[in-house]
C-alpha cells in the first residue's frame, strides 16, 4: 500500500514496518513522499466478557517518531475487524501523547479463556498523504468469561446468634465461598474475593434485633442465595428501683428494721434475667445507701439505691427539781421539775416541757417524755418530791392573847403539822416559876421549814386565899374605930405549896361615912404593924398586917392589898 508524502526522503525501514502490519502489501509500488512516524495502539484496561457479548474496549493510541521525526497534523482511524471505526486527531509532531477511544468488539463463541483481536489503524494527514504507519501489529487481550449459570454458595462458620452486650458481641464473622466473586454485606460491596474462608468485621450494631445478610456474585454475574444471621444486641443496663417496706416519718427517719425490695425493668432490652433478693436493714445509721443490682439476659448489670436513716435507740433522759430539798427532804414552796435529754443519732424532736408541782403532798412525782426525730421515746419520772406549804398549828394559845397562870402552874402548849411533821418539839411549857406579867413567844417549825410563832402575854399570880378572919370576905365586918384590925391571908402556888417570899403592901381608903355591915368583930389586942408591908408568919403560913385604926372616924373603908405578882386584892370593913 502506497501513501503520498510531502517528504522527499525514502525510508526503507518504515516501509518494512508498514508491510509487517499489513497496511502496505508486499511488492507494492512506492509512491511519492515518505513515512516518518509509527502508530501504536495499546490496551487501556483489563476487559472481560462472555462469548457472543458485544463489549466496548478502551484503546490508547499515540504516535512515536520515526525517520526524520517530523509529521504534520494527522487523523488516525481505528477499529476492530468488521466493527465501526473511531477517529482521533494528533497535531503536527504530537508524539507519545496517548489518546483513548472506545472500540466496539463482539467476543466470538469460543472455549478459550482469552481472545486477542488486532486493532486496525489508518492515518491521513491534512493533505491526504499518509505520514504515519502501523509498522507493528497491535493487539488487545480480552478475558473470556465462560458461560456460567451456577451461583456461588456461601456458608457461615461459627454463625453468630443469640443475645449479646457490648462486651460479649463478636467483632467479626466468618463465612466460606466456593468460588471467586464479589461479596456484598447488607447490600454493600466489600470487593472481590477468591474462593475460601473469609473473615469480615461485624457491621455496626443497633440496640435490639440485628440482621446481617451476605451475598456473592461470580464473574458470570450469578448471585448466590443470600445467607443471613440474626442476633439481639443490648447495650442498655436494666433500671433498678429500690423500695422500702414503708415510708419514713416526716423527719425522713425510721425507728425500726427496714426491708428493702428491688424491682427492675429493661425497656427495649433483652429482658431482666435476675434481680437481688430483698434485704432487711437493721443497722442504725444516717444516710445508709442500700444498693441492689439486676442483670438482663444480655449480661448488662444495672443498680439502684435507696438512702435510709435508721435510729432504733431511744434518747437518754434525766430530770430534777429546780432546787434541792432541805435537809429533811421537804420543800415549802412550789417546785418545778425540769428535764433534759440527749440523742446522738437522729437528734431530739422538740423540748421537754417542765412540770410545775403546786399541790402540797408527800412523795409527789413528775414525768417527762423525750422524742427523737425517728420517733423513739423515753420517759422518766422524778419522784419523792415532798411539798408542805402550810405552817404548823400551835394549840391552846392565840397570838397576842393575854393569859393568867398560877405560880408554878404546869402550863403546856402543843403543836401539830399535818403533812411534813414537826422539826421542832411538839410540846413545851410556859414558865410560871416567877410571878408577875411576862411575855413568851412559842415558835415551832415543820420539816419543810414552815414556821409558826405565837406570842402570848401572861401574868403569873399567887393562889390568893382571900382575907382571913377576923375579917369577913363579904365586907360585913365592923370594927371599933381606934382598934387594931388584923388583916391576914395566905399565898400558895398552883400545887398548894405555901409561898413565903412574897411582898405584899396594904392601904386603907374610906369610901363612906356610913357604917356598912352588921358583923361586929372582936377587938384585937395585937400591936399595930408599922409601915405598910405584910409580914410572913411561918407558923401559920400567913401574911399578917395589924392595921391600926387609931384616929380614924366611923364609916366604911376599903382595904387594898397589893401583891408583888401585880394583883390587887380589896376587902371592905366598917369602923364605928
Amino acid at each position: 500500500m502506497q501513501r503520498k508524502s510531502s517528504f522527499k526522503k525514502k525510508a526503507a525501514a518504515s516501509l518494512t514496518a508498514l508491510m509487517i502490519s499489513g497496511l502496505i502489501p508486499a511488492g507494492a509500488a512506492w509512491a511519492q513522499g515518505e513515512l516518518v512516524a509509527e502508530m501504536v495502539a495499546e490496551q487501556g484496561v483489563t476487559i472481560s466478557g462472555r462469548p457472543g457479548e458485544n463489549i466496548m474496549v478502551p484503546v490508547n493510541i499515540y504516535v512515536t517518531p520515526k525517520g526524520t521525526g517530523e509529521t504534520s497534523a494527522v487523523t488516525v482511524t481505528a477499529n476492530f475487524d468488521g466493527k465501526p471505526s473511531k477517529s482521533i486527531t494528533f497535531k503536527a509532531n504530537e508524539f507519545n501523547v496517548k489518546k483513548q477511544v472506545l472500540l466496539e468488539y463482539t467476543i466470538p463463541q469460543t472455549t478459550a479463556t482469552t481472545v486477542s483481536p488486532m486493532v486496525k489503524m489508518t492515518s491521513t494527514d491534512t493533505t491526504g498523504n499518509d505520514q504515519v504507519s502501523n509498522g507493528t501489529a497491535d493487539y488487545v487481550l480480552i478475558n473470556v468469561i465462560p458461560n456460567d449459570t451456577t451461583a456461588p454458595t456461601l456458608t457461615f462458620l461459627d454463625q453468630i446468634s443469640g443475645i449479646f452486650n457490648v462486651s460479649t458481641l463478636p467483632s467479626q464473622f466468618k463465612f466460606s465461598q466456593d468460588e471467586a466473586g464479589e461479596v456484598f454485606v447488607n447490600g454493600e460491596s466489600k470487593g472481590t474475593f477468591p474462593a475460601g474462608v473469609h473473615q469480615f468485621n461485624l457491621p455496626a450494631s443497633l440496640q435490639g434485633n440485628n440482621n446481617v445478610t451476605v451475598t456473592a456474585k461470580d464473574a458470570a454475574g450469578n448471585f448466590s442465595t443470600p445467607v443471613s444471621f440474626n442476633y439481639f444486641y443490648d447495650s442498655i443496663a436494666p433500671e433498678v428501683t429500690a423500695t422500702a417496706d414503708r415510708a419514713p416519718n416526716s423527719n425522713d427517719w425510721y425507728n425500726g428494721d427496714v426491708e428493702v425490695t428491688f424491682d427492675a425493668t429493661d425497656v427495649n432490652g433483652s429482658g431482666v434475667r435476675s434481680i437481688d433478693d430483698s434485704v432487711t436493714i437493721s443497722t442504725e445509721g444516717k444516710n445508709q445507701v442500700i444498693t441492689g443490682k439486676a442483670t438482663d439476659i444480655a449480661g448488662n448489670e444495672g443498680t439502684g439505691s435507696i438512702t435510709l436513716n435508721i435510729d432504733k435507740t431511744a434518747p437518754t433522759i434525766g430530770g430534777s427539781p429546780d432546787r434541792v430539798a432541805n435537809e429533811n427532804g421537804w420543800y415549802k414552796e412550789d417546785v418545778t421539775v425540769n428535764f433534759s435529754a440527749e440523742d446522738n443519732l437522729s437528734g431530739l424532736e422538740g423540748d421537754i416541757p417542765s412540770v410545775p408541782l403546786t399541790t402540797e403532798g408527800e412523795n409527789q412525782s413528775a414525768s417527762g417524755t423525750a422524742f427523737d426525730k425517728a420517733g423513739n421515746k423515753v420517759s422518766t419520772t422524778v419522784s419523792g418530791i415532798n411539798i408542805d406549804k402550810t405552817n404548823p398549828v400551835i394549840a391552846g394559845f392565840k397570838d397576842g392573847g393575854n393569859y393568867t397562870f398560877t405560880l408554878n402552874q404546869a402550863v403546856t402548849w402543843s403543836a401539830t403539822d399535818a403533812l411534813s411533821g414537826l422539826a421542832t418539839d411538839a410540846t413545851g411549857t410556859i414558865d410560871t416559876s416567877k410571878v408577875g406579867p411576862q411575855t413568851e413567844t412559842i415558835t415551832v417549825t415543820d420539816k419543810a421549814g414552815n414556821t409558826e410563832s405565837v406570842t402570848i402575854n401572861y401574868s403569873v399570880e399567887y393562889n390568893y386565899s382571900g382575907v382571913l378572919q377576923p375579917i369577913n370576905k363579904d365586907g360585913s365586918s365592923i370594927f371599933k374605930a381606934g382598934s387594931t384590925v388584923p388583916v391576914k391571908f395566905q399565898l400558895k402556888d398552883s400545887k398548894g405549896a405555901f409561898v413565903s417570899n412574897a411582898t405584899a403592901s396594904i392601904s386603907l381608903t374610906k369610901y363612906s361615912d356610913k357604917v356598912l355591915g352588921d358583923n361586929v368583930e372582936v377587938i384585937s389586942t395585937s400591936a399595930a404593924t408599922t409601915g405598910n408591908l405584910f409580914r410572913y408568919d411561918s407558923s401559920s403560913n400567913q401574911y399578917i398586917f395589924n392595921l391600926s385604926t387609931k384616929g380614924l372616924t366611923a364609916g366604911a373603908y376599903q382595904i387594898t392589898i397589893v401583891l408583888d405578882d401585880g394583883t390587887t386584892q380589896t376587902i371592905k370593913i366598917s369602923l364605928k
